[in-house]
């Protein structure tokens, strides 16, 4: 506790004499970094998980076991991996002062051309998506009036061309760190945010995907983060506190949501949409860790080291996923056939932690999330730095460790596009001008 004390006390220092310090207030508040956000808030929320009435909602109840126990180990090993990552960073910026104010714009040119083009693949895609809807708006009246939970098996989706609305993730992050770049934003690269998150709240009512609203909104805010500075104390403090008003504010979304989408249905067993909302919100995050818990205790055969969960994204790939399935099988089947047997096929996640074990045995998992940890901390360190990859792609760390207890986030195929995206800007942006560089200053040097 002693450093956090020190944190919310370097949140509460300002510039002076118009002399900015190198660290953003924002960047160093304790639900930014890593190993504090794991302890803090993600291993609570999961011993919560013991007082949940699973039996309202799935056959058998399979925590506290010895396995469970076993996952709080390997939320312990992530914040271990993340503290070594944090002290590195800590170790590298002592050895290496900063020699610049944090509000110098960045050197990084993020091309208008590759932002449009991102904007472009995005809107085309939710059209592909959501087009049909034009001349069947009644489809959309249905979900709103509670006769319809989602539009799944209205809608279809087209692999490689719908898959490309997680672009416009990629777009928010970019155009944000580019705001803050030297050349700054247009008018439509700011309206195209906003049309990226609306899109993505409707994706979240129509096609009941929440999570599509959480990848615009989590790491926009972590972005901006890095450059806002705090400009009163009052404000300082109340961000400090945050942590006790987000949940709040999540619920309300959440229960917002649900109205349209279920409670129609559930409104005969449940005394307020509030309470209704609650339990709802519990059961995907507590009935996903008893489900990977599930999968542990009732298959007999693992580890299997396919492979199949750690790189699941290798696994949906076109060509490269039917390769390794007709290699090494298809272990998600076995989870499918525990869903049937004793799970639920509407709360179908199995944790971000179980499946890793059940994939590659207890030792290997261990390591799995202390490399993890220390990728992240890593990131942190280059994201507080304002270095073009730590900007880029710690938010979707701190979006793995939120969503961790349901599912792998960074595992996932969704985060493919989001991370090639990303990882193109950065050459563009970031290398192929450091290479032209020297080339420049040797034809100067000739004339």
């Amino acid at each position: 506790m002693r450093r956090f004390a020190t944190v919310a006390r370097s949140a509460l220092k300002f510039s002076r004499g118009g002399h900015d310090r190198f660290e953003p207030a924002a960047a160093q508040l304790w639900w930014l970094r890593p190993a504090p956000l794991v302890l803090l808030v993600i291993v609570p929320l999961y011993l919560s998980f013991l007082t949940f009435d699973y039996e309202n909602v799935v056959l058998r109840r399979y925590l506290p076991n010895a396995n469970y126990l076993w996952g709080l180990f390997l939320l312990g090993a992530l914040a271990l991996g993340a503290g070594v990552g944090a002290n590195w960073q800590d170790g590298m910026r002592r050895a290496n002062p900063p020699t610049a104010p944090a509000s110098a714009p960045l050197e990084i040119q993020i091309p208008g051309w590759l932002t449009a083009a991102l904007l472009v693949f995005t809107v085309v895609a939710y059209a592909v998506w959501f087009g049909p809807l034009v001349s069947e708006p009644e489809l959309v009246l249905q979900v709103f009036s509670g006769e319809r939970d989602h539009l799944r098996g209205v809608l279809q989706t087209m692999p490689g061309v719908t898959t490309l609305t997680q672009c416009g993730v990629a777009y928010v992050v970019l155009v944000t760190i580019k705001r803050f770049s030297v050349g700054g934003v247009s008018f439509w690269e700011r309206a195209g945010i906003g049309l990226v998150f609306l899109r993505a709240v409707g994706r979240a009512l129509l096609w009941a995907e929440r999570l599509a609203v959480l990848e615009v909104l989590v790491p926009w805010a972590v972005t901006s983060a890095a450059f806002y500075r705090f400009r009163t104390a009052n404000r300082a403090r109340l961000a400090i506190v945050l942590p006790l008003v987000a949940p709040v504010l999540l619920f309300l979304a959440f229960a917002g949501t649900e109205y349209f989408r279920s409670w129609r249905f559930y409104q005969a067993y449940y005394d307020s949409i509030w309470q209704f909302a609650y339990e709802r919100l519990m059961t995907y995050y507590a009935v996903a860790s008893n489900s990977g818990l599930g999968l542990l205790e009732e298959a007999q055969d693992w580890p299997r080291y396919t492979g199949r969960f750690v790189f699941e994204w290798a696994y949906t790939m076109p060509k490269v996923g039917k390769f390794l399935i007709d290699a090494f099988g298809d272990t998600r089947q076995d989870f499918s056939r525990f869903l049937l047997d004793y799970g639920d096929v509407e709360f179908n996640n199995p944790s971000g932690l179980f499946p890793i074990v059940y994939d590659v045995g207890y030792f290997g998992s261990a390591l799995y999330f202390l490399v993890v940890g220390v990728l992240i901390g890593l990131a942190r360190r280059s994201y507080v730095l304002k270095q073009p990859l730590g900007l880029m792609f710690y938010p979707f760390c701190v979006l793995f460790i939120l969503e961790l207890l349901r599912f792998n986030y960074l595992a996932a195929s969704r985060f493919i596009p989001i991370a090639g995206s990303l990882l193109g800007a950065w050459y563009l942006a970031y290398v192929l001008p450091r290479k032209r560089r020297p080339h420049a200053r040797a034809a100067w040097t000739r004339t």
